[in-house]
């Protein structure tokens, strides 16, 4: 059982790696074994990968290369995933939308969208990469939107993709994140206009979204509990209803949208 844990957990901080550089790192260590990355990870790779470190003790599901996710009541997260869909049909180049929220201890997935094509859709262990990159990194996202880069290695480990983040609760420290092939301005714009539609479909106080942090240039980019969500009763107002009940579990099942915006995910 032993070697079997740490060889997952390795397998985990190479993709977690391969998710700031792509797997065309391999070819760095080809010409080079000796070759230094910390460079190229940069500052904020120490906490991003202590903390899968952290994961990798704690969760059930990273263990069953799944993805943890948030327990709610299942008509809460019917309106997570319905105030998702409905951007769908509207924000072009749209490959994935997730709201990811402070579970136990760490952040976890609320829900998530993704094109109804199987082979745009990511993967448990791609999942769990993005949410442990927002939960390294929630104490910046609070306070500014991000524009990123991330590959994910089951996805396409030799490109990126673009992704939006932008936190819409303090109180549950509630992430957006969106997800696009097309890495320019107006795709950028596209997003951060999306994110009012969501906040108003979930019946949440609009947030002052704070400064932009673009961690890389649209031209050099390619080389808890939910208390912030409103009370069902009015929410129901808004096509968001919400009744007492209890789940849990250790996955949230990804809701697929029809938009033929949705294609071409992955290429660089």
């Amino acid at each position: 059982y032993l070697p079997a844990y740490v060889e997952l957990l390795l397998e985990y901080v190479y993709s977690q790696i391969v998710f700031t550089l792509t797997g065309k790192v391999q070819a760095i260590f080809r010409k080079s074994p000796s070759y230094d990355l910390r460079p190229m990870l940069g500052a904020s790779a120490s906490p991003v990968l202590l903390s899968l470190l952290d994961r990798g003790e704690l969760s059930g599901a990273f263990l069953a290369s799944g993805v943890e996710a948030v327990p709610l009541p299942p008509p809460l997260r019917a309106a997570c995933t319905h105030a998702l869909q409905s951007l769908g049909k509207h924000v072009p180049n749209l490959l994935l939308g997730a709201l990811v929220s402070r579970g136990a201890g760490s952040h976890s997935l609320v829900t998530l969208v993704s094109p109804a094509n199987r082979e745009h859709q990511l993967d448990g262990p791609d999942l769990s990469l993005l949410t442990n990159y927002v939960s390294a990194n929630s104490a910046s996202l609070m306070s500014a939107e991000s524009w990123f880069p991330v590959c994910l290695p089951r996805f396409n480990p030799a490109g990126f993709v673009h992704c939006y983040a932008c936190c819409l609760s303090d109180p549950a420290e509630l992430f957006l994140l969106l997800l696009s092939a097309t890495n320019t301005p107006e795709q950028f714009h596209a997003f951060q206009n999306s994110r009012a539609a969501v906040v108003h479909a979930l019946g949440l106080k609009q947030r002052t979204a704070g400064r932009i942090i673009h961690q890389h240039s649209f031209e050099d980019a390619r080389g808890s509990s939910m208390r912030g969500l409103a009370d069902p009763g009015e929410a129901g107002e808004r096509g968001a209803s919400a009744a007492a009940g209890g789940e849990r579990r250790t996955s949230a099942a990804p809701q697929s949208f029809d938009t033929s915006a949705a294609t071409g995910g992955g290429e660089e």
